[in-house]
C-alpha cells in the first residue's frame, strides 16, 4: 500500500516550523515574488529572529511567529535603497502571509549569494574556420587589446548561436 510522501515528513516538517514559522521557508523560495524583482536583485534574506513572548499571541497558530526582524543581505551601495523601502518591504511580506510576520528590519551590506553562486563560465573555442575567418578580418588591427575584446564577442556571439 502506497503512502503519500509528506505524511513520512510530518514530524521532521513540524518541529522545524516550531522553531523557524513556516514563513522562513516561504520567505526564502518566493523572495522575488514576495518583494519583486528589482529589490530582490540587490538584498536577500540572511535570518530571521522571532521575539520569544510572541508565540501564543491571539489570532496566531502554533507555526505562525510574530513581530520577527528580518535581517537582509544588501549589495554593496544598495543599503540607502533598502533603508527607503523598508517599510514597504515589511508591507509586502507581512500582506504574503497575511499576519504580522515581520516587524523590523536589520540591514547588513556585503556579497550577494546570488553573486557568488552566477560565476562566468568560460566560453568555448571557435570553431577553426570562424577563427580563420576572424584572423583574415582582423590582421591589419594593430592594437592587441582591441583584437581581444573582437575574439571574446565572436564567441558570444557563437556560442549563443549554437
Amino acid at each position: 500500500m502506497m503512502r503519500p510522501v509528506g505524511k513520512h515528513f510530518s514530524s521532521v516538517t513540524q518541529k522545524a516550523y516550531a522553531r523557524h514559522g513556516h514563513a522562513w521557508g516561504e520567505l526564502l523560495s518566493n523572495w522575488a515574488n514576495i518583494v519583486g524583482a528589482e529589490i530582490a536583485s540587490y538584498c536577500e534574506p540572511e535570518k530571521v529572529s522571532w521575539p520569544t513572548a510572541t508565540n501564543n499571541q491571539s489570532g496566531a497558530s502554533r507555526f505562525q511567529k510574530i513581530g520577527g526582524i528580518l535581517t537582509l543581505r544588501v549589495a554593496l551601495g544598495r543599503a540607502l535603497d533598502v533603508q527607503y523601502t523598508t517599510p514597504q518591504i515589511i508591507d509586502k511580506i507581512n500582506a504574503y502571509y497575511g499576519y504580522n510576520s515581520i516587524a523590523q528590519i536589520k540591514i547588513i551590506q556585503g556579497r550577494l549569494d546570488t553573486q557568488a553562486r552566477t560565476k562566468k563560465q568560460p566560453l568555448p573555442p571557435l570553431r577553426p574556420e570562424v577563427e580563420q575567418q576572424l584572423e583574415s578580418h582582423t590582421i591589419q588591427i594593430e592594437d592587441q587589446g582591441l583584437k581581444d575584446a573582437i575574439y571574446r564577442l565572436a564567441k558570444g556571439v557563437y556560442s549563443q548561436n549554437k
